[in-house]
């Protein structure tokens, strides 16, 4: 996280503008050498919210924990943690900041900030999938109903080549982070559909196919609510 000083300005990063490599044939001089701007320096605005994280210890929670001297310790820690996990979350799941939350409604802070997901559903709808339907299959693994793409290996593949710019479609450090409720519906047909013949070797295979197996060839970082996780 980048700490700034003024509540509301420009951006404070800076990308290229793609790649910058070229040839210049003329040795003679008659063709002019013309340089790139290489750096991306297009106008985005920041605005800071006001997010308070109020805390409180009872009483009778110092009274039975004063025998530890380390307490303040481990109850920073764990605020400290969850701060942390807030800010994840809101990251993913902020679509709105509101006065005045509701966690009882929004149980994934989605009014607290805007985040990072809707930021760029809001300043680059063109990297933007809209109305992906993947397939579904039941519980014994068979198709229950089709969709646009049968598997998410077909839709990460179409989104690398639709969304992304051509000098980045082939990047070593591209990754795939995918919801658990995703994950799961791609993969508990998988293990559930093992029959009774041979189970500890088909129970094998399918949680190697499961948790070893990278999406469309890529490493898949499943987000568990505010939680990262390789799998």
């Amino acid at each position: 996280m980048i700490g700034v000083t003024d509540q509301k300005g420009e951006k404070v990063l800076m990308d290229t503008t793609g790649p910058i490599a070229r040839t210049n044939t003329s040795y003679d001089g008659t063709d002019r050498r013309n340089p790139i701007n290489a750096v991306d320096l297009k106008s985005r605005q920041y605005q800071c919210e006001q997010v308070n994280y109020d805390t409180f210890i009872s009483y009778p929670q110092l009274d039975a924990w004063a025998a530890h001297n380390d307490f303040q310790t481990r109850i920073s820690a764990q605020i400290a943690r969850q701060v942390a996990l807030d800010r994840i979350m809101i990251g993913f799941n902020g679509t709105s900041h509101a006065e005045k939350s509701n966690f009882s409604t929004n149980k994934l802070l989605q009014d607290v900030n805007v985040g990072w997901l809707e930021h760029i559903r809001t300043n680059a709808s063109a990297r933007v999938m809209n109305d992906v339907t993947l397939t579904s299959r039941n519980m014994d693994n068979t198709v229950a109903h089709a969709g646009k793409y049968a598997n998410a290996d077909a839709l990460v593949q179409d989104a690398r080549s639709s969304l992304l710019d051509e000098w980045h479609k082939e990047a070593d450090d591209l990754v795939v982070i995918m919801g658990r409720n995703l994950f799961n519906s791609l993969r508990l047909p998988v293990l559930n559909s093992i029959s009774g013949q041979n189970p500890n070797a088909e129970l094998l295979a399918g949680s190697s196919s499961c948790h070893r197996a990278p999406l469309a060839g890529w490493v898949c970082s499943l987000r568990r609510s505010s939680r990262m996780q390789r799998c």
